[in-house]
C-alpha cells in the first residue's frame, strides 16, 4: 500500500536512470549477495547505499529503528548528499509526528514527490532546509511479520521517484529486513554469551572463594580432630597402662588388648588415607593434585597432552583406589579434605 504527497507540477522521471525489470531484480540479487554475512549494521547500510547508489536515483539514505521504550527512532546509518545536511547517525526523534512513525505504525509506504510544495510531516520543512525535495519511505518488517523501523531514499530533485518505483524500493527493504532481523538475533546471542561469561566468572570467583573456606574449615576439622584424638590417648592412655600394670595376668592381657585398639582407633582414618594413597601412580598423583585445584577434566587433558576419555580412566581408578566408587563424593573436596594427611 502505498500513501502519497502529489508533486506541485509532475516531473517525470529521467529515462535513463529507470531501470528494467532485469536490472531491477539483478540489482536485487547484488544487494543481497553485498549485505549478507555482516554482524554489524554499519557495515550492512554500507553495502547497501554503495550499491544501490550505482543502480538507482538517490541522493540520500537511511536506515531507521524503532524504540518502543521511548516511542521514537533512532538513525542507525545515514549516508546524506552533502556534508552540509545536519543529519547524522544515531540522531533520535519521536514517532509522533514522523514519517517514519506513520509508516512505521500504518506499515505502509510514503512517497512524497515534492516536499517544497507540499509538507505533510513537521520534519519535511526541515529536510527542505537541507536541500530534499522528495523521498519514499518504506516499512522494515522481520521475518516474523512485525515492523521494527523504516527504510528511507531521498532526493533534491522533485519527482524522483514514482509508484513504479516503489515495487523495487519494497524489494530493498525486504532484503535489508532481513540482513537487520540476523543483526538483531546476533547482537541478543553475542549480549547473551557475554551476560554468560560474566556470570561463570563470577560463578568461579565464588567458587574459589569457598573452596579457600573449606579448606580452611577442613584444616580446622583436622586440627580439632588430631587434638581430640591427642586428648583421649594422654587421658585414657595413662589409665589404661597402670590398670594393665595392676592387673593380673589374664587382665593385664585385656588391657593390653584395649589400649592397641584404642591406639588403632584413633589413628585408623589417617593411616587408611595413607595406605590408599600409596597405590596411587605418579601420574595419578599428578592429577589428583590438580583435581584438588578445581581444574576440570579437559583443562588436565590439555595440560598432559592427553585424551579426554583418558583423563576421564584416571579419575575412575583414582576413585576405585580411594575407596569412592560409588560413594557420592566428590573426588575434588574428598582430596582437599585429606590434604594434610598423605
Amino acid at each position: 500500500m502505498l500513501s502519497k504527497l502529489p508533486a506541485s507540477s509532475p516531473v517525470p522521471p529521467d529515462e535513463d536512470l529507470l531501470l528494467s525489470p532485469i536490472e531491477k531484480y539483478q540489482t536485487i540479487v547484488e544487494i543481497s549477495e553485498a549485505v549478507v554475512g555482516h554482524t554489524e549494521r554499519e557495515k550492512v547500510f554500507t553495502a547497501l547505499a554503495t550499491t544501490l547508489r550505482e543502480r538507482f536515483p538517490v541522493d540520500c539514505t537511511a536506515i531507521t529503528m524503532y524504540i518502543p521504550e521511548r516511542d521514537a527512532f533512532e538513525t542507525i546509518a545515514i549516508e546524506p548528499f552533502s556534508s552540509a545536511v545536519d543529519l547524522y547517525s544515531g540522531f533520535e526523534f519521536p514517532a509522533e509526528g514522523s514519517h517514519s512513525g506513520w509508516v512505521y505504525h500504518h506499515v505502509e509506504a510514503v512517497l512524497a514527490e515534492d516536499i517544497a510544495a507540499k509538507q505533510r510531516f513537521p520534519m519535511d520543512s526541515v529536510f527542505v532546509e537541507q536541500g530534499l525535495r522528495s523521498y519514499a519511505v518504506l516499512p522494515l518488517i522481520n521475518q516474523h511479520g512485525k515492523p521494527i523501523g523504516t527504510f528511507n531514499v531521498g532526493s533534491q530533485r522533485p519527482g524522483r521517484y514514482g509508484e513504479v518505483d516503489l515495487e523495487f524500493l519494497e524489494l530493498v527493504a525486504n532484503q535489508l529486513a532481513l540482513a537487520l532481523d540476523s543483526i538483531v538475533a546476533h547482537e541478543t546471542l553475542t549480549e547473551r554469551e557475554e551476560q554468560l561469561r560474566s556470570e561463570r566468572a563470577s560463578l568461579e570467583e565464588k567458587d574459589v572463594a569457598l573452596r579457600q573456606v573449606l579448606s580452611a574449615l577442613e584444616r580446622e576439622r583436622e586440627e580439632y580432630r588430631h587434638r581430640i584424638c591427642r586428648d583421649v590417648k594422654e587421658a585414657v592412655g595413662p589409665l589404661l597402662h597402670r590398670l594393665r600394670q595392676d592387673a593380673d595376668g589374664a587382665h593385664s592381657e585385656r588391657f593390653a588388648k584395649m589400649s592397641a585398639e584404642l591406639e588403632a582407633l584413633l589413628s585408623r582414618n589417617i593411616d587408611d588415607f595413607r595406605e590408599a594413597w600409596s597405590r596411587l601412580t605418579t601420574r595419578e598423583i599428578e592429577i589428583c593434585r590438580l583435581i584438588q585445584d578445581g581444574r576440570s577434566t579437559k583443562e588436565i587433558a590439555d595440560q598432559f597432552h592427553l585424551a579426554l576419555v583418558t583423563v576421564q580412566t584416571h579419575r575412575e581408578n583414582i576413585r576405585r583406589k580411594l575407596g569412592l566408587s560409588g560413594k557420592g563424593v566428590n573426588l575434588g573436596a574428598y582430596l582437599l579434605q585429606n590434604a594434610g594427611q598423605r
